[in-house]
């Protein structure tokens, strides 16, 4: 009797087990094991520490081997308040081998379509994002991390455009719709709240219109 058994780890087992009775009749069952020791390894790739997001953004990773159990948690750490900080998200997380990617959007982490604002990220938070795993035989990953991952759901858009050099001199000189140009140019769902227009050179009042 072996009280203690020693197993080499990535080694396959076969284990049987005998039984008889008092008139020597006997049964045997066998059954084939694995040993797996190894932990699961998680290579983060998306986003990268520092990085500042819109309000949907591509998660990254690839695993070693197929895990049972995945988790990616995102805690607030500076920037606007979160009172549901850390968020944990599970659903919709790949736990196959090899490289996987996925859209998370910050206003529904789970993509569960839900109106609860626990799995809202905060517009202008700082966030340290993490990701845990577990293999198939219970085995743990070492928890892999970025930081000063910034949420902003709302960006301003910069217009950027050539300079245009009227034909002539300010006497006479050609009108040019500096801000119309702008505000054409950018997306009819930006709302704007401030708007600095420098000028390079010399201009009267004259050369600018509305």
């Amino acid at each position: 009797k072996n009280d203690k058994l020693a197993f080499q780890n990535n080694k396959s087992y076969t284990i049987k087990a005998k039984s008889s009775d008092g008139i020597n009749t006997s049964a045997v069952s066998k059954s084939e094991i694995s040993i797996d020791q190894t932990a699961p390894v998680i290579t983060f790739e998306k986003p990268a520490s520092g990085e500042v997001s819109s309000e949907t953004f591509e998660v990254k990773y690839s695993l070693s081997e197929d895990v049972s159990e995945i988790k990616l948690t995102l805690e607030r750490t500076d920037g606007s308040q979160d009172s549901y900080s850390p968020h944990v998200v599970t659903a919709n997380l790949p736990k196959v081998s090899g490289t996987n990617a996925l859209e998370l959007n910050g206003s529904d982490l789970n993509k569960d379509e839900s109106s609860s604002t626990t799995d809202q990220l905060a517009n202008g938070a700082i966030y340290k994002i993490s990701f845990d795993a577990v293999d198939l035989a219970q085995n743990s990953a070492i928890t892999q991390s970025i930081s000063n991952f910034k949420y902003e759901s709302t960006r301003l858009v910069y217009v950027s455009f050539q300079d245009i050099t009227p034909s002539q001199t300010n006497q006479g000189a050609k009108k040019v719709p500096f801000l119309k140009t702008i505000l054409s140019s950018s997306s009819s769902t930006v709302k704007w709240s401030k708007i600095k227009l420098a000028l390079k050179g010399t201009a009267s009042e004259e050369d600018i219109t509305n």
